[in-house]
């Protein structure tokens, strides 16, 4: 069968991703968040640089008494919350990397993306592994539907679809540059994925940090 060159590159792409993509559980003191359809509890983390910082969404680790990062080679970390942003769903988590090759993700530039420009998803469903989607940018909405109008910058609609361990996870585009942060939160509508823009991401870790 032939392989095509989109497949041989979302290949490489997964492969080069995946050591950036961790898993993010909390644990809580008690036990009713988990039993939330937010999917509160579990996502994916996305390792933005050398010194362990993490970004992630706010609803995964909002509330947790503690927070475990896992990372591609199966390493289990605590986590800390340096802050998190509730309005556009972004937190910032530090851990201590052990010595080994941990590539953070190169972040890339969300105001030159085009609808229907080509775009790949990686969580971890439910824990279960990694997963691996694809979709294209299907269009733009308001960030979040809020009183103040803090974020003129537009949400990344994709038609890549996301189950609850996507969310916090990395929007791809082809050239193995993040361009969103994948999040479950904004699922008003079925078959379309949500992502809050990197360079929105990039402002609040800033400001996080």
């Amino acid at each position: 069968a032939m392989v095509t060159p989109e497949e041989i590159n979302n290949v490489r792409v997964y492969k080069h991703m995946a050591k950036s993509t961790v898993l993010v559980a909390s644990a809580y003191v008690s036990a009713h968040h988990i039993t939330q359809s937010s999917g509160k509890g579990l996502g994916a983390g996305v390792l933005i640089d050398q010194q362990g910082s993490i970004v992630t969404n706010a609803h995964v680790v909002e509330g947790a008494a503690n927070i475990t990062v896992m990372l591609h080679d199966g390493v289990r970390l605590p986590a800390e919350l340096i802050g998190s942003d509730p309005q556009t769903d972004v937190a910032l988590l530090h851990v201590t990397l052990p010595k080994g090759p941990y590539d953070p993700a190169h972040l890339g530039d969300s105001d030159n993306l085009e609808i229907g420009q080509k775009v790949l998803a990686i969580g971890h469903p439910f824990g279960l592994g990694y997963a691996f989607s694809t979709g294209i940018v299907s269009g733009f909405g308001k960030l979040f539907e809020t009183k103040q109008e803090v974020f003129h910058e537009r949400v990344i609609q994709t038609t890549t679809p996301f189950n609850p361990g996507n969310s916090g996870g990395p929007l791809v585009d082809s050239e193995d540059h993040v361009v969103g942060i994948n999040s479950t939160i904004l699922m008003g509508a079925q078959n379309i994925g949500f992502a809050i823009p990197i360079n929105v991401v990039k402002s609040i870790v800033a400001e996080l940090q």
